[in-house]
């Protein structure tokens, strides 16, 4: 038979392998805690230092912030005035844009007939600081709040619309200010959800953007727009969210994150068109 020592060594050789596993795991937290504000704000890496070409009856407005300023654009709706107050959007970007490339989306809201106001976060294009939850909610908080002093704004049909990480942006607001409606794109229940593709555990979340706890609270209605592939937040995001709203108004488009194929494109738009006319917010 084998020897007292070789029996007792075996077992010893045995017990490293979950020891090894678990120090793997703390490693792998530890780097997606220092890597998560990189992952989760990429566009905070994008070089935007020269202010493009602004829309017609765009109004640049700054706040200051440590170690610099925060920039958002005001875009008056074309016909709007203190007689003739129009509904104000609030528009909150993905996390891979800056506002500098959102040409497209203001020029069709200003021709809806709607004011529009975009924050750009902290840390992107011309913004000074670091993006985090806290930090972009409270410049949103303070840019509404100055926009809603404005008389050609008709305070009382205000709009939240936020795309990906946007509508994560924007239900957080909700929790400050309710709006007369939301508007949700290719939005995730939460960046915890999120996480767990990567095994982290919703502790390690800074930044958690918890849309899921947001929603049941809200009694205004709520439009969910999500494409059918999304490659990055799954369409399944959005049938959780639809099931915390249940009178929520859910629609599955053709196509990916980044965008809808064909005549999807055309119907994202009508979508979007018969939303704010239902609910009036679009100019008589």
């Amino acid at each position: 038979p084998d020897s007292g020592p070789h029996q007792r060594r075996r077992p010893n050789r045995m017990l490293t392998i979950p020891g090894i596993l678990l120090l793997v795991l703390l490693l792998w937290w530890g780097l997606l805690y220092l890597r998560q504000d990189a992952m989760l704000f990429p566009g905070a890496r994008l070089p935007h230092n020269r202010v493009p070409p602004l829309p017609p009856r765009t109004s640049v407005l700054y706040r200051s912030v440590p170690g610099g300023r925060v920039e958002a654009w005001f875009v008056a709706a074309p016909h709007a005035s203190a007689l003739h107050p129009a509904p104000l959007l609030v528009y909150a970007h993905g996390n891979g844009e800056v506002i500098d490339e959102q040409q497209y989306f203001l020029d069709h809201y200003a021709g809806l007939g709607l004011n529009v106001l975009m924050v750009e976060y902290r840390g992107f294009g011309r913004c000074a600081g670091r993006p985090s939850q806290q930090a972009i909610g409270a410049d949103l908080r303070w840019f509404l709040a100055e926009v809603l002093q404005r008389p050609e704004v008709d305070s009382r049909r205000v709009v939240f619309y936020g795309r990906s990480l946007g509508g994560g942006v924007v239900a957080d607001l909700c929790r400050y200010h309710q709006p007369r409606a939301l508007m949700l794109e290719c939005t995730f229940t939460s960046v915890a959800d999120m996480a767990r593709r990567y095994l982290a555990p919703p502790l390690l979340i800074k930044n958690p953007f918890h849309t899921d706890r947001v929603l049941p609270a809200l009694h205004i209605p709520i439009l969910i727009i999500h494409g059918s592939h999304d490659e990055i937040v799954p369409v399944s995001h959005a049938r959780r969210l639809h099931q915390l709203a249940p009178k929520s108004e859910l629609h599955i488009l053709p196509g990916g994150h980044g965008g809808y194929e064909g005549a999807a494109g055309h119907d994202y738009w009508v979508i979007v068109d018969h939303f704010l006319q239902m609910h009036g917010l679009r100019p008589q």
